[in-house]
């Protein structure tokens, strides 16, 4: 009976210790997680009324390094133009996207890119916030 008992604090403990190892196993302290932020929005294109841009890339990255490659974050608009970024640590940050036309603007004379960038300037995330930035597009 003991040794059943002794065995099922044993349990009890490891399990504990999986479920600790599980929830901090993207590197972060559950303080920290639990400070984390979300930024959040939509992509649209003014010159079609509003129509939501699916499959826009959103980049996260610090307010020193904007426009690198190897963003904090990253992910892609859903059908209806949203996006979500879960699990930002407090911080002052730039989010950048990139989108392509569809349908594509009228041509340019020098053969342009049917291609929009735009960049959300500096945001700060702070504990627990959710924060909401939208883009807007249009053909020039």
């Amino acid at each position: 009976m003991i040794a059943k008992l002794v065995a099922l604090v044993v349990c009890v403990i490891l399990l504990g210790g999986v479920l600790e190892l599980g929830a901090l196993q993207d590197g972060r302290s559950k303080s920290e997680a639990a400070k984390a932020g979300k930024i959040e929005g939509k992509i649209t294109r003014s010159d079609l009324k509003g129509k939501q841009i699916s499959n826009a890339s959103v980049s996260l990255n610090t307010k020193d390094r904007p426009y690198s490659p190897d963003a904090i974050m990253k992910t892609s608009t859903d059908s209806e133009g949203k996006y979500v970024l879960n699990g930002v640590a407090p911080g002052i940050y730039v989010i950048s996207t990139s989108v392509t036309f569809d349908p594509p603007c009228p041509a340019k004379a020098d053969g342009g890119r049917q291609v929009g960038t735009a960049a959300a300037g500096d945001v700060t995330v702070g504990s627990g916030q959710t924060l909401k930035r939208d883009f807007d597009f249009k053909c020039q």
